[in-house]
């Protein structure tokens, strides 16, 4: 921690992402953007090269759907980011910013521990953002950390930022950056934003002995007359923050896909402590190895209010050789297959409205999909209609797979026993899963150095078939934690209420509830040691009643069913609007350690996920309820090709907790 009366940001790139959100602007409110993206380091600065350049995409195609004009988004880029037009771009914004403005920076590269220059910090290191122009190590005589930006000049260059825009306005910050953490699985195969090797000169000044012994973030998140802040990061100060394989096979920033993915989902009435719960949601899948932060005052409405909520319909972006383009891609959970209808704009209610045009996604990217037609329109009706969503499809439950072998004759025999795994595919470039064979053994890893099976030994067929069985385990649960819909009609919300036990006439029951607050890390994650009890609460928030089940997604890839449970009918799990069910048996957190996700899957008819999950997908599909056979497909379908669902029929809404050692 600063020990100093001055403002320090203290901007911890300890593998952080930062989102600081505010009061509610005036109406009259401009937003102004600072987007950073740093991916060709020189070789000669010793820095390796990363994929910020697909961050930069991601977010200023959000920041735009964010409400952000391009006229007001200054995109510094590569050779454009130094040290000295990154502190310009800020004193640029805070010209032209005004009291009651919005503010959106990011920082997407590299960052790194320096030595301390004013004995301001206990650990006797600063922390620093890497701009292009900055060196990896000390030279005496050459390069001594002047293009570091460090943490200090950073903070002093928004506090007057803060002040200009007052209480009224709002700041928001991201950086996609890292600089501790040293031990990795994936032997060279993950990108990491930053290093465990701090940048010292050997000149270190003397710590003042108190405060902070290094690491951690602390700033001053409220003042009197400033901007106030929040702060969301993408991990703890001692982990790694990696790149992760997007669904379309791109490297990315962790956070910065979680960011941008879930922009895309918000609602009016989001705060930063719902946007936080959707980015613990991906980032337990994405990067395990990563636990996201969060402080301040997480209650805030998400942009201080001025949030653009995602509609229930889209637009058409521009019309190619016959074929539209929507504003609608992987990130919102369109994939080829999902089919769409066209309807005038101002269309409320579809099924009361007659469709100008028909059609299905062909090709789809994150933020964009083609649209076949079908049949002859006029593309002048498309580019003023309105698009919606008729039967979507999810995307498929397959998983790219790398091989890095000592022995060639291994990546052949793998090779060979994935003709009868359809589910797994063989890649050259940007795998997702990685096997590592070395002598006799093979350790299976994800691109984001998340471990999945550590030190098979090569013994025959058995080994490899215990490798693809374990890969389509885990390509299976990744894609039932990745399937997230919302629908307001259905809209339940489940709750998990940590609580004591006491025995009466022979029965465990419910003793005491208590605050989830006592079990929330100071960053804001949740953490349950092995041994926790707890009851599970849901409630209606939707507009009809609605029928539900619970599914559990352990941290070894384990799928069940928790709720109905025992003797319960099916239709009993059942909630009216604004009405609230406590499942009172008692269930206690066991091993293994890593991330649990609880997710309610609520429906429009009653549905028993229990025989899919104990047959392995083969039980019988008897309410006719569209979720209920993709579900069955996914757990015991051998193509990974999976069918389109009208999602009016289903809502999903997901808690992740993680499991620690007592």
């Amino acid at each position: 921690m600063k020990k100093s009366n001055l403002f320090a940001l203290g901007v911890l790139l300890s593998c952080l992402v930062w989102i600081m959100g505010f009061t509610l602007p005036t109406a009259q409110s401009e937003k102004y953007a600072l987007l950073i993206t740093v991916a060709d380091y020189p070789k000669s600065s010793g820095w390796e090269t990363l994929s910020s350049d697909r961050d930069g995409e991601l977010l200023m195609e959000s920041m735009l759907r964010a409400g952000f004009k391009k006229v007001n988004i200054i995109h510094l880029s590569n050779e454009q980011a130094t040290k000295e037009n990154i502190v310009g771009a800020i004193r640029d914004i805070q010209q032209r910013a005004g009291n009651g403005d919005v503010v959106w920076i990011h920082f997407s590269g590299h960052g790194q521990q320096i030595t301390d220059d004013n004995g301001d910090e206990i650990d006797g290191y600063d922390e620093a953002l890497i701009p292009i122009d900055a060196q990896k190590n000390f030279q005496p005589g050459i390069y001594a950390g002047e293009n570091h930006l460090r943490d200090d000049l950073f903070g002093q260059q928004l506090l007057p930022l803060r002040n200009r825009l007052g209480k009224k306005g709002s700041v928001l910050i991201t950086i996609d950056a890292c600089h501790s953490g040293t031990a990795t699985r994936s032997s060279g195969t993950a990108t990491y934003r930053g290093t465990g090797e701090a940048f010292d000169t050997g000149e270190n000044t003397q710590p003042l002995g108190t405060g902070d012994k290094g690491g951690g973030m602390h700033m001053n998140l409220s003042t009197d007359n400033s901007a106030p802040m929040i702060v969301i990061s993408g991990a703890r100060h001692d982990q790694l923050n990696s790149e992760i394989i997007d669904p379309s096979g791109q490297a990315v920033g962790s956070l910065s896909y979680a960011i941008a993915a879930n922009l895309n989902r918000v609602k009016s009435n989001f705060s930063y402590a719902t946007l936080f719960e959707l980015i613990k949601i991906d980032m337990a899948t994405l990067a395990p190895n990563q636990d996201p932060q969060i402080e301040g005052d997480i209650h805030t409405e998400l942009f201080s209010g001025s949030v653009v909520e995602q509609m229930p319909y889209y637009t058409v972006s521009e019309v190619v050789d016959n074929f539209p383009i929507v504003n609608m891609g992987k990130m919102s959970g369109v994939h080829v297959g999902t089919q769409v209808h066209f309807y005038p704009i101002g269309t409320q209610n579809p099924e009361d409205a007659k469709a100008i045009a028909e059609g299905e996604v062909i090709s789809s990217d994150e933020l964009f999909s083609t649209i076949q037609l079908n049949g002859n329109v006029e593309m002048e009706e498309i580019r003023k209609s309105w698009v919606f969503v008729t039967a979507q499809n999810f995307g498929d439950i397959g998983v790219n797979v790398g091989v890095f072998a000592e022995d060639r004759g291994f990546e052949k025999q793998f090779e060979k026993s994935l003709k009868e795994r359809p589910l797994l595919r063989l890649v050259n470039e940007q795998p997702e899963v990685i096997l590592q064979q070395k002598g006799d053994f093979v350790d299976v890893v994800t691109h984001s150095d998340a471990m999945i099976l550590d030190g098979v030994k090569l013994e025959g067929d058995s080994a490899l078939e215990k490798i693809s069985g374990r890969l389509e385990k885990y390509s299976r649960a990744k894609y039932l934690r990745q399937l997230n819909y919302q629908n307001d009609v259905l809209d339940l919300e489940l709750e998990i209420v940590p609580v004591t036990y006491k025995k009466v006439n022979g029965k465990y029951v419910v003793d005491e509830e208590l605050d989830l607050a006592e079990y929330t890390t100071d960053g804001g994650q949740v953490e349950f040691p092995v041994g926790t009890t707890f009851i599970l609460r849901i409630t209606n928030y939707g507009r009809k009643r609605a029928y539900f089940n619970v599914l559990h997604i352990g941290p070894e890839d384990d799928i069940d069913v928790y709720l109905p449970l025992g003797n319960q009918n099916a239709m009993e799990l059942v909630l009216n609007p604004r009405q609230t069910y406590t499942f009172e048996r008692i269930v206690q957190i066991t091993d293994p350690i890593g991330f649990d996700i609880f997710k309610v899957v609520a429906t429009d008819v009653p549905i028993d996920l229990r025989p899919i999950v104990q047959s392995g997908g083969t039980g019988n599909k008897r309410s006719g309820n569209p979720f209920e056979a993709l579900f069955s497909d996914v757990l015991g379908s051998q193509t990974a090709t999976q069918r389109s669902v009208k999602p009016s029929t289903f809502h999903t809404h997901s808690i992740a907790v993680k499991v620690v050692n007592p």
